[in-house]
């Protein structure tokens, strides 16, 4: 690594002027004598563009190319100097993100493949950069992670439903224990998911999204894809398994359901059958949207860091499912049962459109396919106990009447 003096604030404050001045004029894409006519009538109105003409001069330079974009890049490196968060410093985010795509344009220059030691510093700049790029990542998505707000979901749920209610038709019971919300209190972003395209929620605050998908191009471009994708699953995940605390969804093993009683496995059904459309139609396709666009630049990575991001929440709402499924039946769960399957079948189609991994489609078929058995026999335990009650109806002479003999 090549040794570097920290710079003065002046010193620092001139050259990211500089630096932002050539970013500007390169950007217009115009003829090199044009960009340099530009700079240099820039130099005439800020005495701190006095050096521009070294600059100039030294543009063709890989050498003078590297040593600028380098000062910047280590000026930055969190392991010797106590660096500003991105959202804190946006002007000098901007310049290390010029400094990094310059070092990269480098490197993708093939006049300097002959050139060692250029390649190396280049490349060792880029490895101090994304370690650098990959902590930025991490906290600006823990920081601008959305807590979800169960109340006011619910609240929004439920006005959402009472406009679609028939005349004959009737509100969900799991909404009555929910308060209205006042509607001026809602406010979401449109990159949020969506119920009906009429339920929004941010799971990121939106003026982190565009830092997001920034670093994530350079990471990716750096061949550092896959360590972008881990980190946002990582934390992605943990952000959604809170979104199911939040909506009352424990995770429970199969033993743990069968020694449920069943006033509580009542309610916990419930809280599921609310928790899967949800979950679905909400904040998976929120997340769907999000990693489509922080991801945009490759389409293995918006693939993967989906699927791993969605994964663990499908799986735990799927384990509650089976367990039902396989429990011991009872009568009485039969018309939850029967909600269950038919929450699971309508977000189906919206689960299969959105997740790729085979084994988690194939899990969440099977759960399907569990209920529609359970709540077959669940039904013949039903009937057998109508049968039964019915056969002990007394007459009207005082004997009784017998099923089969009606």
């Amino acid at each position: 690594m090549a040794t570097t003096t920290t710079p003065s604030v002046g010193a620092g404050a001139d050259d990211r002027v500089l630096a932002t001045a050539q970013q500007i004029v390169n950007s217009l894409n115009t003829p090199k004598d044009v960009r340099e006519d530009m700079l240099l009538i820039f130099s005439s109105f800020d005495n701190r563009l006095s050096n521009i003409t070294d600059l100039i001069k030294d543009e063709s330079n890989p050498q003078s190319r590297l040593d600028v974009a380098e000062k910047v890049i280590f000026r930055w490196d969190s392991s010797r100097h106590s660096a500003p968060s991105w959202d804190e410093a946006p002007n000098e985010a901007a310049e290390y993100l010029t400094a990094v795509d310059e070092i990269l344009d480098l490197l993708d220059d093939l006049s300097i493949r002959s050139n060692n030691e250029i390649i190396d510093r280049a490349e060792n700049a880029v490895q101090v950069a994304m370690s650098r790029l990959e902590e930025e990542f991490r906290h600006l998505l823990i920081r601008n992670t959305v807590p979800l707000d169960g109340d006011m979901l619910y609240g929004s749920i439920r006005r959402v439903s009472l406009s679609f209610v028939s005349n004959e038709g009737e509100l969900d019971e799991e909404f009555e224990s929910f308060g209205e919300v006042d509607n001026e209190s809602t406010c979401f972003h449109e990159r949020g998911g969506s119920l009906g395209d009429d339920v929004h929620v941010d799971l990121v605050n939106s003026e982190a999204v565009e830092d997001l998908k920034v670093i994530a191009e350079r990471m990716i471009r750096s061949g550092y894809e896959k360590e972008c994708v881990q980190v946002y699953s990582n934390v992605r995940r943990d952000a959604l398994d809170e979104c199911l605390v939040i909506l009352g969804v424990e995770k429970l093993s199969i033993e743990e359901v069968q020694k449920i009683d069943w006033k509580s496995l009542d309610e916990k059904m419930r809280k599921w059958i609310q928790a899967i459309k949800i979950g679905i139609r909400v904040l998976l396709a929120g997340e769907k949207r999000l990693c489509d666009y922080i991801f945009n630049g490759s389409d293995s990575a918006k693939e993967i860091c989906f699927n791993e991001t969605a994964k663990g929440c499908v799986m735990q709402l799927l384990n509650f499912g089976e367990a039902v499924s396989i429990a011991r039946k009872s009568s009485e769960k039969l018309f939850r049962i029967l909600d269950m399957y038919d929450a699971l079948a309508d977000v189906s189609p919206d689960l299969q459109s959105m997740v790729t991994d085979e084994l988690v489609c194939r899990d969440a078929k099977g759960v399907l396919a569990g209920l529609a058995d359970a709540a077959k026999v669940t039904f013949a335990e039903f009937e057998n106990a109508v049968r039964s009650e019915t056969s002990k109806k007394p007459m009207l002479n005082g004997g009784f009447i017998l099923l089969h003999d009606m």
